[in-house]
């Protein structure tokens, strides 16, 4: 507990968790959609981005801290011959710690870079946007009476034969309308849009039957937030 080293990946896994745990729950509330949940994941990369540049603040404050609280000086840790055969990269990237912050400086910079790239590896994934264009153009359709075009043909593309792009136009319409009847004052979410379709009787299900494969699409892709999960589980 007095070693530096503890105390400074204490002080820095806190730093940039705090951040991904907030987005992480953020991403379990099950009225999120994807579209949002990609910019919220967005807005934390952009945060956790900048913390690069705030190394010699975050050093201020560790060594000043770990000062009055009586943690080991910090330390050098002694740099490990690499074989030549393993060695990759110019010498420049091999070049060991000036100092023993420049030392503490890398590994800073390593683990803002991990946490940043996990992020967005998360949510650059094909899978990922394809879901989260089957969300937008039902939400859309829902929320604005108001068919995407541009969604709707990629969608049809990606599916080929499940959906038919001239029914789908016409069944979301239609969906558009009945949804504005209902005179709701907020906006629909996912799982209100789910639970609506699945109160339908036989024949408004046959009425909007394209729309029914568009939304068992959206519901058994690989689960990609808690929506999913849970509405799956439902559907077994």
């Amino acid at each position: 507990m007095k070693s530096f080293d503890y105390f400074f990946g204490a002080k820095l896994g806190h730093l940039l968790l705090s951040h991904s745990d907030n987005l992480s729950r953020t991403l379990q509330k099950k009225d999120i959609s994807a579209a949002e949940g990609q910019e919220c994941a967005s807005k934390t990369v952009a945060i956790l981005a900048k913390k690069r540049d705030q190394f010699q603040s975050f050093w201020t404050n560790v060594t000043s801290e770990a000062l009055k609280l009586a943690v080991d000086e910090p330390e050098q840790k002694r740099q490990r011959k690499v074989p030549a055969r393993l060695v990759s990269g110019s010498a420049a990237d091999i070049m060991p710690p000036e100092s023993v912050e420049d030392y503490f400086r890398r590994i800073y910079l390593e683990a803002v870079d991990t946490i940043v790239n996990c992020i967005r590896d998360r949510f650059d994934q094909e899978g990922y946007k394809i879901y989260s264009k089957l969300q937008q153009l039902l939400l859309k359709t829902c929320n604005q009476q108001h068919v995407d075009e541009e969604l709707l043909k990629f969608v049809c593309d990606f599916y080929g034969e499940d959906l038919r792009k001239g029914e789908l136009r016409v069944q979301l319409e239609t969906l558009g309308e009945t949804m504005e009847a209902t005179a709701k004052q907020s906006e629909w979410t996912l799982p209100e849009v789910v639970d609506h379709m699945r109160g339908l009787s036989f024949g408004n299900r046959e009425l909007l039957s394209q729309v029914c494969t568009l939304v068992k699409l959206i519901l058994v892709m690989p689960a990609t937030n808690a929506v999913s999960e849970r509405s799956f589980s439902a559907m077994r």
